[in-house]
């Protein structure tokens, strides 16, 4: 009696195994339709989602989008900017913004469209996709780029300046011990001369990479020693001079780096965005100068280059923009070879 009933319970023990897997399975096939089908109108962008197939990880999709999120209210004036409500809210205006890669996790920045609440930081597992967790950053920074050193674990991003560039760093030990609920303090602030505000962020050859946003002129794109940057024993906050500068394009979102080349993300408005590809040495990063051009769907924001895949994060999924045309509400990955063919 006791033998039957052991089998009886490992039947339904492995029933439930199959049901899980098969509900999991059949959600991601249904995930996989929509994707493809959002991505019909980009057939580059499609065939390379396509190619990554096997080699792509679990759905990697953006906390805070169809759901309303709990984040750190901030007081109504800049003012009175410091003094927090000691309550958290449900925000359903998060939107995305930054992100980076590191061995084990992917890392997005979100601000409050509406001004009301602390930008975040979510933490999302990659073999997963499982959001591990959310931290509040200091203030209300637009946190449009992000870089991870592996070299040093340390997550840099972009952050508010005044008339130049300023960007900050926070270990990975930090974020992931981080259990308050408040905002998390940055280990060191730099301000980066020679661009009037940091838009997005890269890093390429040992160093930092961080231009200016630009709508309706050109803007500029500067390169700064990351060695200089991960001196952590500095009390006051460094000004590190460009070891060099570069013209931009407009509407640049975020640039990403090959072996090869370089990549520029140009995105602004419900119309399509586009990659522009250069050679890795190109000095002006304009139009005429691009080798290639390659249409992409609309609000994409910062992409990563990792192991020869592109990850591309889009913003169109935040409650500002769901209804202008269509939402990726995921982190797409892309098979970068066939996108570049």
């Amino acid at each position: 009696m006791r033998q039957t009933e052991s089998l009886l319970l490992l039947g339904v023990f492995a029933v439930g195994l199959f049901v899980v897997y098969w509900l999991k399975k059949h959600r991601q096939a249904r995930h996989n339709q929509a994707m493809a089908a959002q991505l019909k109108r980009y057939p580059s962008v499609r065939q390379a989602w396509l190619a990554a197939g096997a080699n792509r990880e679990a759905v990697l999709l953006v906390p805070g989008l169809k759901e309303a999120t709990t984040a750190v209210a901030t007081t109504a004036t800049a003012k009175a900017e410091t003094r927090l409500h000691k309550h958290a809210d449900q925000c359903e205006a998060m939107t995305p913004q930054g992100l980076a890669v590191s061995e084990d996790y992917l890392f997005i920045s979100a601000y409050c469209s509406q001004q009301e609440h602390h930008s975040q930081l979510y933490i999302i597992e990659r073999t997963s996709g499982r959001h591990l967790k959310t931290v509040v950053l200091p203030k209300r920074p637009h946190v449009g780029g992000l870089v991870f050193d592996r070299a040093t674990q340390m997550l840099w991003l972009t952050i508010t300046g005044k008339g130049m560039g300023r960007v900050a760093c926070v270990s990975l030990q930090a974020l992931l011990e981080d259990e308050t609920n408040q905002p998390i303090a940055y280990q060191q602030v730099i301000e980066l001369a020679g661009i009037t505000h940091s838009s997005y962020l890269a890093a390429d050859g040992g160093e930092l990479v961080s231009g200016t946003f630009a709508l309706k002129q050109g803007g500029v794109v500067a390169n700064y020693p990351l060695s200089v940057l991960s001196d952590s024993g500095r009390k006051a906050p460094p000004r590190i001079k460009p070891r060099k500068r570069r013209v931009t394009t407009t509407k640049v979102q975020s640039i990403a780096f090959t072996t090869e080349y370089m990549l520029l993300a140009r995105s602004f408005g419900p119309g399509s965005a586009e990659l522009w590809v250069f050679s890795k040495d190109a000095t002006v990063l304009t139009r005429k100068h691009a080798l290639r051009r390659i249409k992409f769907p609309h609000y994409l924001e910062q992409i990563v280059v990792e192991k020869g895949q592109l990850y591309c994060l889009f913003e169109s999924g935040a409650w500002a923009y769901r209804q202008k045309g269509g939402s990726i509400d995921e982190v797409a990955v892309l098979d970068l070879a066939t996108l570049l063919q």
